[in-house]
């Protein structure tokens, strides 16, 4: 039987969503005429739709960063977001009939609430934010009707406020920043590196700067780089890890934290691969996986790397990176460690 909330909440109303979607999408700048010779009024007009054009993508990311507009959807209903562009990426099947002129991409809002045994009206308003705390059985029914793996079911549970996006801090940050620092002084055998939940860098160690050419190193983030790093794109594994890190730090993120606000609109305006990557909406950890390096001196070669989540930190990971014996990455982790010692 369907399941339907009647408890009071208010859903947004549809001329209010529509004006606010309008409104985030852009804006239109009016000019002047004035008679004048018709190649003069077109290097003015040129000129001036690129201040304009400038001007917009600086302003539209200032307003993703410091609202949280994305794809014209508040912050505050991230959850609704997520519906949506999950349901766009979902591919019709056998269980849904698909009409000759269908216009949307992916499941409508009422084949969703079909495959997850929900009312239309009930799914629509989680789309539009009305309901305050959907329950552990709606939210299962939508992971399935979604296509979610089990990460993905676990944020969406976030994303609803049944779990936290990471533990509260029980180190002050001075106390855990010093306390990692001595343990990573004394990893010289090892790259490592300390980051935080939206990928900034905290601490590395000198084999892991070395290993980065000095690129990676505390106060860079990682997923900026993967995006805007010169070169970045012509390693072998870069589409691979650039999925990967886009889909961890939706997974990891906290949409309500200003700085993955900052990041993300950045980024959206910013790089067209990661807007595409972005749409996709995965939401999944990168525990472990194989990363290309080229550091000075060398041809290149791969090395494995787990992720380890810090107790207490608040969502900090410590990733290391260890290399097979007998291949490439051994070899040039030694030479690395001995040029260091000398």
């Amino acid at each position: 039987m369907p399941i339907d909330d009647e408890r009071g909440n208010v859903a947004p109303r549809t001329d209010e969503l529509r004006g606010s979607r309008a409104r985030s999408r852009g804006c239109t700048v009016q000019g002047h005429s004035a008679t004048v010779d018709a190649p003069a009024a077109f290097r003015h007009s040129f000129r001036a739709n690129q201040v304009i054009s400038l001007w917009t993508r600086h302003a539209l990311g200032y307003l993703r960063a410091s609202t949280g507009l994305c794809h014209g959807v508040l912050v505050g209903n991230s959850l609704g977001a997520y519906l949506r562009g999950r349901r766009a990426t979902v591919h019709p099947d056998e269980h849904v009939s698909v009409a000759d002129d269908r216009r949307v991409p992916g499941l409508r809002a009422e084949e969703v609430a079909r495959l997850a045994g929900i009312s239309p009206s009930y799914y629509r308003r989680l789309e539009q934010g009305g309901v305050a705390a959907p329950s552990r059985q709606v939210l299962a029914r939508l992971a399935d009707a979604l296509q979610l793996d089990a990460s993905g079911a676990d944020y969406l549970a976030r994303l609803a406020g049944l779990q936290r996006f990471s533990e509260p801090a029980l180190v002050e940050p001075g106390q855990l920043s010093s306390w990692l620092a001595r343990i990573l002084a004394q990893w010289d055998h090892v790259p490592a590196v300390v980051q935080t939940r939206n990928f900034d860098v905290v601490l590395a160690n000198p084999l892991f700067e070395r290993l980065t050419v000095g690129y990676v190193v505390p106060g860079a983030n990682c997923v900026e780089l993967a995006f805007t790093l010169d070169g970045a794109r012509e390693m072998p594994d870069w589409k691979t890890t650039a999925e990967h890190i886009v889909g961890a730090l939706r997974y990891y993120g906290d949409p309500a934290d200003p700085r993955f606000r900052e990041l993300t609109g950045g980024l959206l305006v910013r790089d067209r691969d990661f807007r595409r990557m972005w749409a996709r909406y995965e939401a999944r950890p990168y525990d472990a996986g194989r990363t290309w390096h080229m550091p000075a001196g060398s041809s290149g070669f791969f090395l494995d790397f787990r992720n380890l989540v810090i107790p207490g930190s608040g969502g900090h990971v410590l990733t290391v990176f260890i290399a097979e014996p007998g291949t490439p990455g051994q070899a040039e982790l030694m030479r690395l460690r001995e040029t260091d010692a000398g």
